[in-house]
């Protein structure tokens, strides 16, 4: 535990912090966020003395627990980042301070307190430890969900960039590419061969017919897309798209879905790999058999493009 508010004992950050901590915790006590509380009333029904366990969030975004302790003239306020910790805090800090009050008002009888939720504390009202808990427990997960959801976003974005990079390494160093790659890496080659397969599982492919008609097909699947409607954007754009679950061809918007016989017959153009680099693999500096439509819809985003085994994607769109 830290104090971050103390009219008794020194601050445990700097004075240009204190303010800001202080003030967040307040808003939150003000604003009922309580889970679990011990205090008094005064003949107005106003709490004169009380200490609260509350969850706030700091200036900096940070999430913590706040154990506030004010009596009539002095305050005593910790935080810290571990509810476990919090909660044993808040516990002792009514004991304690009852166990003063005691010795103050020994040979008097009747309640310490208003309400308390800490068993074996003398109270008028009794509140439940557990419920309190458990709302704290509920809190403290939900906390953990939100921070887990931008770090688990990262992952799944780079371990989709390096599926698709093993998986484009190993094809295009052909021969040997999968136990080079293994050396470089320090992984072992099933690994590294697990890895580069579920990047293939999820690229998708380009192709063209000799008319300029435009073909997709994902992964290794059995079935391959024709774009009888003419695209509206870009192979790059509708191939993250379909990757993301975002969109997918599909018979209502005209397309075609045919067998993947169909691809004897057909030109690979470009490969789309997960993480976003598109590989391009037909020469444009010969007269190009697509349609304008077709090399409209290759028009590859710079920042897309991370190398190909074909010329400068630019040239695909002259």
């Amino acid at each position: 535990m830290r104090v971050i508010h103390s009219t008794v004992r020194g601050l445990d950050i700097d004075e240009d912090q204190a303010e800001a901590l202080r003030g967040a915790a307040e808003r939150a006590l003000n604003d009922r966020r309580a889970i679990r509380e011990t205090y008094n009333v005064d003949n107005r029904g106003r709490k004169d003395s009380w200490i609260a366990l509350v969850p706030y969030t700091a200036p900096d975004s940070e999430r913590r627990w706040a154990v506030l302790n004010s009596g009539p003239a002095d305050a005593d306020w910790q935080d810290t980042d571990a509810l476990d910790e919090a909660i044993a805090a808040y516990e002792e800090t009514v004991r304690e301070t009852s166990g003063a009050a005691a010795r103050v008002r020994a040979g008097t009888t009747g309640h310490l307190w208003d309400y308390s939720d800490v068993e074996g504390i003398s109270a008028r009202e009794r509140g439940d430890a557990q419920s309190g808990n458990l709302s704290a427990l509920m809190i403290d997960a939900e906390w953990a969900h939100e921070d887990f959801a931008p770090v688990e976003a990262a992952y799944q974005k780079a371990a989709q960039r390096r599926q698709g990079a093993f998986a484009r390494a190993i094809d295009a160093y052909r021969r040997g590419g999968q136990a080079a790659l293994a050396r470089r890496t320090r992984l072992k080659e099933p690994t590294v061969r697990a890895i580069a397969d579920r990047g293939r599982a999820q690229r998708v492919e380009l192709y063209e017919d000799t008319s300029g008609g435009l073909y997709l097909r994902r992964g290794d699947e059995g079935t391959v897309w024709q774009l009888v409607s003419a695209p509206d954007g870009r192979f790059a754009d509708d191939a993250a798209a379909w990757h993301a679950g975002d969109w997918t061809p599909s018979g209502t918007d005209g397309h075609i879905v045919l067998p993947t016989s169909v691809l004897d017959d057909l030109v690979h153009i470009a490969t789309w790999w997960p993480g976003g680099a598109v590989d391009i693999l037909r020469d444009e500096a010969t007269p190009p058999r697509a349609s304008a439509r077709g090399r409209s819809y290759l028009d590859i985003p710079r920042a897309c493009f991370s190398g190909s085994s074909g010329p400068d994607p630019n040239r695909a769109t002259q």
